[in-house]
Parts: C-alpha cells; structure tokens; sequence
C-alpha cells in the first residue's frame, strides 16, 4: 500500500511541476490614441464621444496560468 501510494504521489508532483511556469514582462513607450465611445440611448440617436489618450507608460506584469483553474 505505501509503494502504491508513493507511486501515485511521485507521478502527480512531476505532472504538477511540468505546468508550473511564470512569465515577468516590463513596457515602457508612449501612446497617442484617441478612445472612441459610441451611446444609443431609447430615442434611437446615437451619441459618439471621443477622448484623447496621450502620453508615456512604464509597467511591468508577472503572469502565473493555474492549469487547474482553466477558464
């Protein structure tokens, strides 16, 4: 039974360790857009706005997938 059970321990931390995987990115740059919105309110006109995105960014983003809690 304990060769049974470490059989099965072993096999489910090497399925583990093969999925666990981490990706660090950084940015930085500039942006110049402009962010368009478009309402439709109950009279049926549609209303557009329009809201400019200009700057700089810095960032940075640790991304971690747990496969067990997919989707």
């Amino acid at each position: 039974m304990k060769k049974i059970f470490a059989t099965v321990l072993a096999a489910s931390l090497m399925l583990v360790a093969t999925n666990a995987f981490a990706q660090l990115s950084a940015g930085v740059g500039f942006i110049n857009t402009t962010e368009k919105s478009v309402y439709t309110p109950d009279n049926g006109d549609p209303v557009t706005s329009t809201m400019p995105l200009n700057g700089f960014y810095v960032g940075a983003d640790y991304n971690i997938p747990v496969p067990a809690v997919n989707g």
